[in-house]
């Protein structure tokens, strides 16, 4: 029978434990790559529950912020109380005229828009029937007529105020006609009020070439 020597026998068991030690790293590398591959596997989920929370969320705070928000206006005519007053930032011609203590009894309120908006140092002024008159138009103050007996929203500078005009006020516009002017109020309704001048690019009916004939014309206040 064959004995070993030590410095074999020691070298034997190195042997050994170099082959177990490197069998082990090898199933342990495996094992870890398939694990990453299994991962990277998992499809990705996307919580849209989250997204759309997020923004009802900031059309909450945007909406919030607009109702918070204050106007001062000018309140004149055949009122109650003509004054300066604060007014929410959505506020509309009746709310002005309720917070002037309401009309008298010689306003003629059939001659207004009372749903129309109203923004900030305007003056709104409410005609009597005797005002109304051909011809007695006068100079416009905050968007509102004062001697016209009805409303008329061009500004002093002979502007049409595409905001709040009418849509006959709208065809005087140059190359503005019915369905056109039709157009710019139900894209008016829909967005609230116009902000800038290019929105009247998204009106139907409306391009480049017109909006720079008529840019001249038209104003936001």
């Amino acid at each position: 029978m064959v004995r070993l020597k030590n410095e074999q026998i020691i070298l034997l068991v190195l042997i050994v434990l170099v082959l177990v030690v490197g069998s082990g790293l090898l199933i342990w590398q495996k094992l870890n790559n398939q694990t990453i591959i299994a991962e990277l596997s998992k499809p990705v989920e996307i919580n849209m529950d989250d997204e759309i929370k997020q923004e009802e969320e900031i059309n909450h705070t945007q909406q919030r912020e607009e109702k918070e928000k204050k106007i001062i206006v000018h309140v004149a005519g055949e009122v109650n109380n003509p004054g300066v007053y604060e007014l929410p930032g959505e506020a509309r011609v009746f709310d002005a005229i309720k917070a002037a203590g309401g009309e008298t009894v010689l306003a003629d309120l059939d001659s207004l828009n009372l749903a129309a908006f109203i923004y900030d140092g305007e003056r709104v002024y409410i005609p009597s029937r005797d005002e109304t008159f051909p011809g007695s138009e006068k100079d416009i103050q905050g968007g509102f007529g004062e001697g016209s007996g009805r409303v008329s929203f061009s500004s002093s500078s002979g502007k049409i105020n595409i905001n709040q005009a009418t849509a006959e006020e709208l065809q005087k516009i140059s190359g503005i006609g019915p369905s056109k002017a039709k157009s710019i109020i139900d894209y008016r309704n829909k967005i609230g009020r116009f902000t800038d001048l290019e929105q009247l690019l998204e009106v139907s009916g409306i391009g480049e070439k017109t909006l720079e004939k008529i840019k001249d014309e038209i104003t936001l206040r």
